[in-house]
């Protein structure tokens, strides 16, 4: 089956229909010149918009449907408004690192302040993937150093996360009220899933033999041009896809909920059709919080907390990685592994000379 996307040319003319091979069928050719012939319509000026729209069409059936409508969402609110009328071999690294300066300083929709690296990030990797698709299959020329256009990174934020006293207090209640969904809050905080993994388990997801926890899901909304709607996908990356062991009290607490249920009912919903709603359970958690006295945080504080106390307790890097199904070990590296005054102390201490 193929797709088609709809571009406009310049100066007013027809809307051209340009066709995007499937998934399938998307591999270079043996021949540049019978490809441009098969994709390229005559006449009409290789423009960013007309580029980035074959390549959206071609991605169709590359990704899944949430990146993709992230890159479509990118494309049509920054890249098509800012760049859609320039001729691809017009893009100069001066115009690429003036556009990409412009959305890192002000380059929300709401006019309240700049993008943050990672999404400038993400709207420059479109942009790369369509010039080396302009590159390959038309033989297009770009100015030497536009592919290594990379935006301004800012400082690494720390993340936040529950003090030992807050996390004291959490865990206590927790076990004084358990209820199926604050199960839900002390999986997370003992095992670092994320909201999305945690909304998608299934009853059959646990080996409660093994005392093992299979992620295999995730749920999240997506954006369907401007209507959201809730979608379980396969996990955020490869990686992300794990085994994680549960501790025995842990299985207890989870054993007492699960009674009853079938291997395909979604835990939080007890439906094999539709899982928890993610901000449900923010919400739920929220009001957990504010119930409890302790400043507001994100869901995502949970899982922060728990890599954060693993870092602390001595637990090797590799290992929280997979736990925590990042895809390199690096990224638990950057957000978890800050060295205390003390261990900086030790270290100072050890290296001197002056013994």
């Amino acid at each position: 089956m193929q797709n088609r996307v709809e571009i406009s040319g310049r100066g007013g003319g027809k809307p051209v229909r340009v066709r995007a091979r499937s998934a399938e069928k998307t591999r270079p050719p043996a021949n540049p010149a019978q490809s441009r012939r098969e994709t390229a319509a005559p006449g009409i000026p290789l423009t960013i918009r007309n580029l980035v729209s074959l390549w959206l069409a071609l991605s169709l059936n590359r990704v899944k449907l949430s990146s993709y409508e992230r890159y479509r969402h990118l494309a049509e609110q920054h890249i098509l408004p800012g760049l859609g009328k320039l001729d691809v071999s017009e893009l100069t690294v001066e115009r690429l690192n003036e556009f990409t300066r412009e959305k890192q300083e002000r380059g929300r929709i709401d006019g309240s302040g700049g993008l943050s690296a990672k999404t400038v990030s993400d709207i420059l990797v479109i942009l790369r993937s369509s010039i080396k698709l302009a590159m390959r299959e038309y033989g297009v020329r770009v100015d030497a150093g536009v592919m290594d256009v990379r935006p301004v990174r800012s400082a690494v934020r720390r993340v936040e996360v529950f003090s030992q006293r807050e996390t004291e207090r959490i865990t206590t209640a927790l076990k004084e009220e358990p209820r199926l969904h604050t199960a839900g809050f002390l999986l997370c905080l003992e095992t670092g899933l994320r909201l999305g993994e945690l909304c998608a388990l299934r009853w059959g997801d646990i080996d409660f033999d093994e005392g093992l926890l299979s992620v295999r899901r995730t749920v999240l909304r997506v954006d369907h041009s401007g209507e959201t709607r809730l979608e379980v996908q396969a996990p955020k990356t490869e990686c992300s896809e794990r085994v994680v062991p549960l501790t025995r009290k842990l299985l207890t607490l989870l054993k007492r909920f699960g009674k009853g249920h079938g291997a395909d009912e979604y835990i939080f919903t007890g439906s094999t059709e539709r899982p928890m709603e993610p901000r449900t359970m923010q919400y739920r958690f929220s009001f957990f919080l504010k119930r409890l006295g302790i400043r507001p945080r994100g869901f995502h504080t949970l899982r922060h907390s728990f890599a954060t106390r693993c870092v602390e307790r001595g637990v090797d890097v590799k290992t929280l990685s997979e736990v925590l199904g990042h895809s390199n070990v690096q990224t638990t590296l950057q957000m978890y592994v800050h060295p205390s005054m003390d261990q900086k102390r030790k270290s100072v201490e050890s290296a001197s000379s002056m013994k």
